[in-house]
Protein backbone atom coordinates (compact mmCIF):
# COMPACT_ATOMS: atom_id res chain seq x y z
CA UNK A 1 0.00 0.00 0.00
CA UNK A 2 1.34 3.52 -1.07
CA UNK A 3 1.97 6.13 1.69
CA UNK A 4 0.10 9.52 0.90
CA UNK A 5 1.87 11.73 3.59
CA UNK A 6 3.08 14.30 1.40
CA UNK A 7 -0.27 15.63 -0.61
CA UNK A 8 -0.35 18.86 -1.99
CA UNK A 9 -2.78 20.65 -5.28
CA UNK A 10 -1.11 21.03 -8.00
CA UNK A 11 -2.63 22.96 -11.27
CA UNK A 12 -3.49 20.20 -14.24
CA UNK A 13 -1.92 22.53 -16.60
CA UNK A 14 1.91 21.63 -16.66
CA UNK A 15 4.39 23.54 -19.03
CA UNK A 16 7.67 22.31 -20.11
CA UNK A 17 6.39 18.51 -19.21
CA UNK A 18 3.98 16.49 -19.15
CA UNK A 19 2.23 14.31 -15.83
CA UNK A 20 4.47 11.35 -17.00
CA UNK A 21 7.53 13.13 -16.94
CA UNK A 22 6.41 13.96 -13.44
CA UNK A 23 5.83 10.31 -12.99
CA UNK A 24 9.77 9.86 -13.00
CA UNK A 25 10.40 12.25 -10.58
CA UNK A 26 7.76 10.55 -8.00
CA UNK A 27 4.63 13.13 -8.51
CA UNK A 28 1.57 10.99 -8.76
CA UNK A 29 -1.99 12.85 -8.83
CA UNK A 30 -4.31 10.64 -6.06
CA UNK A 31 -6.87 12.74 -5.50
CA UNK A 32 -10.11 14.66 -6.61
CA UNK A 33 -9.27 17.14 -9.34
CA UNK A 34 -11.43 20.10 -10.39
CA UNK A 35 -11.26 22.27 -13.67
CA UNK A 36 -8.19 24.17 -12.52
CA UNK A 37 -5.99 21.90 -10.21
CA UNK A 38 -5.63 18.03 -8.72
CA UNK A 39 -4.12 16.63 -5.52
CA UNK A 40 -0.91 14.65 -5.74
CA UNK A 41 1.47 13.13 -3.89
CA UNK A 42 4.53 14.60 -3.33
CA UNK A 43 8.12 12.68 -3.14
CA UNK A 44 9.47 13.11 0.53
CA UNK A 45 10.81 16.00 1.75
CA UNK A 46 9.23 18.18 -1.29
CA UNK A 47 6.74 21.33 -0.87
CA UNK A 48 4.86 23.85 -2.00
CA UNK A 49 5.99 27.16 -0.74
CA UNK A 50 4.14 30.70 -1.06
CA UNK A 51 6.43 33.04 -2.45
CA UNK A 52 6.15 36.87 -2.24
CA UNK A 53 3.74 37.05 -4.46
CA UNK A 54 0.16 36.37 -3.52
CA UNK A 55 -0.62 34.07 -6.80
CA UNK A 56 2.98 32.77 -7.02
CA UNK A 57 4.28 29.46 -5.41
CA UNK A 58 7.07 27.13 -5.81
CA UNK A 59 7.55 23.64 -5.79
CA UNK A 60 11.08 22.90 -3.81
CA UNK A 61 12.64 19.05 -3.99
CA UNK A 62 13.92 17.47 -0.80
CA UNK A 63 17.44 19.61 -1.47
CA UNK A 64 15.11 22.99 -1.00
CA UNK A 65 15.84 23.52 -5.04
CA UNK A 66 12.77 25.48 -7.04
CA UNK A 67 11.38 22.25 -9.42
CA UNK A 68 8.58 24.65 -11.04
CA UNK A 69 7.01 27.77 -10.71
CA UNK A 70 3.14 27.58 -9.63
CA UNK A 71 0.27 30.48 -10.52
CA UNK A 72 -3.06 29.98 -9.14
CA UNK A 73 -5.35 33.02 -9.05
CA UNK A 74 -8.84 32.76 -9.38
CA UNK A 75 -10.44 37.15 -9.42
CA UNK A 76 -13.45 38.90 -11.07
CA UNK A 77 -12.01 38.05 -14.50
CA UNK A 78 -12.05 34.23 -14.31
CA UNK A 79 -9.62 31.61 -12.99
CA UNK A 80 -5.92 30.84 -14.14
CA UNK A 81 -3.81 28.11 -12.69
CA UNK A 82 -0.96 26.80 -14.32
CA UNK A 83 3.23 25.39 -13.10
CA UNK A 84 6.16 25.58 -15.20
CA UNK A 85 8.70 23.68 -14.89
CA UNK A 86 12.59 25.50 -14.16
CA UNK A 87 15.76 24.07 -15.86
CA UNK A 88 18.21 23.09 -13.14
CA UNK A 89 20.83 25.42 -14.68
CA UNK A 90 20.16 29.36 -15.45
CA UNK A 91 21.96 31.77 -16.84
CA UNK A 92 22.34 35.91 -15.29
CA UNK A 93 23.91 38.69 -16.15
CA UNK A 94 26.68 40.69 -14.27
CA UNK A 95 28.15 44.08 -14.92
CA UNK A 96 31.33 45.06 -13.66
CA UNK A 97 32.01 47.50 -10.60
CA UNK A 98 33.44 50.20 -13.31
CA UNK A 99 30.41 49.80 -15.53
CA UNK A 100 32.53 49.18 -18.44
CA UNK A 101 32.35 45.43 -18.75
CA UNK A 102 29.93 42.64 -18.23
CA UNK A 103 29.91 38.55 -18.21
CA UNK A 104 27.66 35.72 -17.64
CA UNK A 105 27.18 33.52 -14.64
CA UNK A 106 25.84 29.93 -15.38
CA UNK A 107 23.70 29.35 -11.88
CA UNK A 108 22.94 26.16 -10.25
CA UNK A 109 20.19 28.09 -7.59
CA UNK A 110 21.44 30.24 -6.24
CA UNK A 111 25.24 29.01 -6.65
CA UNK A 112 27.54 29.96 -9.23
CA UNK A 113 29.03 27.59 -11.34
CA UNK A 114 30.69 28.86 -13.89
CA UNK A 115 31.41 32.73 -15.40
CA UNK A 116 32.17 33.48 -18.67
CA UNK A 117 35.33 36.11 -19.47
CA UNK A 118 34.43 39.78 -19.05
CA UNK A 119 33.28 41.15 -22.19
CA UNK A 120 33.53 44.62 -22.65
CA UNK A 121 30.77 46.99 -23.63
CA UNK A 122 30.93 49.86 -26.25
CA UNK A 123 29.62 52.16 -23.79
CA UNK A 124 29.87 52.73 -20.41
CA UNK A 125 26.54 52.31 -18.01
CA UNK A 126 24.70 55.10 -16.37
CA UNK A 127 24.86 53.80 -12.95
CA UNK A 128 21.68 56.75 -12.04
CA UNK A 129 19.54 54.93 -15.37
CA UNK A 130 21.29 51.17 -15.61
CA UNK A 131 19.16 50.65 -18.49
CA UNK A 132 19.50 53.95 -20.43
CA UNK A 133 22.01 52.18 -22.75
CA UNK A 134 21.93 48.24 -23.93
CA UNK A 135 24.83 46.54 -25.76
CA UNK A 136 23.23 43.88 -27.68
CA UNK A 137 26.34 42.47 -29.49
CA UNK A 138 27.95 43.15 -25.76
CA UNK A 139 25.19 40.76 -24.11
CA UNK A 140 24.42 38.18 -26.97
CA UNK A 141 28.38 37.25 -27.34
CA UNK A 142 28.84 36.97 -22.84
CA UNK A 143 25.39 34.83 -23.30
CA UNK A 144 26.97 32.84 -26.34
CA UNK A 145 30.08 32.15 -24.26
CA UNK A 146 28.02 30.82 -21.31
CA UNK A 147 25.59 28.52 -23.68
CA UNK A 148 28.66 26.71 -25.38
CA UNK A 149 29.98 26.31 -22.10
CA UNK A 150 27.05 24.81 -20.98
CA UNK A 151 26.78 22.56 -24.29
CA UNK A 152 29.58 21.01 -23.63
CA UNK A 153 29.30 20.35 -19.61
CA UNK A 154 25.97 19.73 -19.65
CA UNK A 155 24.33 19.11 -23.74
CA UNK A 156 20.78 18.59 -21.94
CA UNK A 157 20.79 21.58 -20.07
CA UNK A 158 17.96 23.01 -21.84
CA UNK A 159 15.34 20.35 -20.65
CA UNK A 160 13.90 20.63 -17.59
CA UNK A 161 13.62 17.35 -16.65
CA UNK A 162 17.46 16.42 -17.11
CA UNK A 163 20.23 17.13 -13.89
CA UNK A 164 18.43 17.22 -10.73
CA UNK A 165 19.88 14.09 -9.57
CA UNK A 166 23.63 15.10 -10.53
CA UNK A 167 25.67 15.96 -7.06
CA UNK A 168 28.35 18.68 -7.22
Amino acid sequence: MKNFNNLARLPNEIRYATWCDLATWGIERVGPANKYTCEVNLPEGWQVKQSDHPHWQELTDNNGRNRADIYICSDFCGTRAFFALRRRFTTIFEVAHNNKELRVLVMDGKDALYHTPWVPLRHELCESQPDQYHDKQAHDRAENLAKTWLMQNFPYWQNCLQYWDFDF
